[in-house]
């Protein structure tokens, strides 16, 4: 994962979906982001805190509120 900045808290659990190895995903309203590639329902390794690089879609500005979508992008629209 090249993304990764800081350590922080990391926990198991089974992949409800496929995962790419840094792309944030929702379980709940829990902000995961994966270790590494995992397909659905294989085991896998996620931070649920912690400070990563991550890609933003369209125009922000510092404070700006960022919104995680299903489909993992970022960006300041809230569905």
């Amino acid at each position: 994962m090249k993304n990764f900045v800081q350590k922080s808290f990391s926990f198991d659990l089974l992949a409800p979906q496929d995962l790419l190895s840094g792309v944030p995903f929702l379980v709940g309203n829990l902000v995961l982001i994966p270790v590494c590639e995992a397909n659905k329902g294989c085991l896998v390794t996620v931070y649920s805190e912690g400070i990563f690089t991550l890609s933003v879609t369209g125009q922000t500005n510092i404070g700006d509120a960022l919104y995680l979508h299903t489909d993992g992008t970022l960006n300041t629209i809230k569905q």
